[in-house]
């Protein structure tokens, strides 16, 4: 008997829901009351107030040639002060992160912000073998943006080669890095590397 009951359920159920049925009626869709949502406040860490703007002396650093680290593809010689820079092994130019060229740490003012500065960073090299000898150089945050590379040519005395980049206001970010990369068959040696406030 219970049988034939399930039987009898089952098909009412197959039929109501052919027929655009249910077996229970739905309750008609209400418009929900408005509620007002309290006001929410961060907590101290969450969205920490922005730094004050570093000023030129925070801005300014400055390192010899020697205390470039090289790369898989860009190979760092000491000598003296300065370095040999050539290129390792063939690979992409990365203008992101630590770079893939021979690179220095810049450490970022503890009490004070880069966002939105202007940044001129400047290389002292002269070629090596040749006449001439290609070069390009990023700086990157490593975090929210780099200046992509910026090319320049050496030549066989040692010249100051300079370009600017405005930091992104993007909030907070960790070490910054220089990195200064070279073709197949360039050679430089880099003397210095600077970075000041360009105004």
């Amino acid at each position: 008997m219970s049988r034939i009951f399930t039987f009898s359920a089952l098909a009412v159920s197959m039929t109501l829901a052919a027929c655009g049925g249910s077996e229970t009626p739905e309750a008609p869709a209400s418009t929900p009351a408005a509620t007002s949502v309290p006001e929410t406040t961060g907590t101290p860490g969450e969205n920490p107030a922005p730094l004050p703007a570093a000023s030129a002396q925070e801005m300014a650093k400055s390192w010899t040639g020697s205390e470039l680290t090289g790369s898989d593809t860009i190979a760092v010689a000491v000598d003296g002060l300065s370095a040999i820079l050539t290129r390792a092994a063939p690979g992409e130019d990365i203008p992101f992160g630590r770079t893939s060229g021979a690179v220095v740490e810049y450490p970022l003012p503890k009490t004070a912000g880069l966002a939105g500065k202007n940044l001129k960073v400047t290389v002292t090299a002269e070629a090596v073998s040749g006449d001439t000898a290609p070069f390009s150089v990023a700086y990157t945050t490593a975090a929210i943006g780099n200046s992509g590379f910026r090319a320049f040519e050496a030549t066989t005395e040692p010249q100051d080669f300079s370009f600017e980049w405005q930091v992104p206001d993007l909030g907070e970010r960790g070490a910054d890095f220089i990195g200064i990369v070279l073709p197949e068959g360039s050679s430089i040696r880099v003397d210095s590397i600077e970075v000041a406030d360009a105004g």
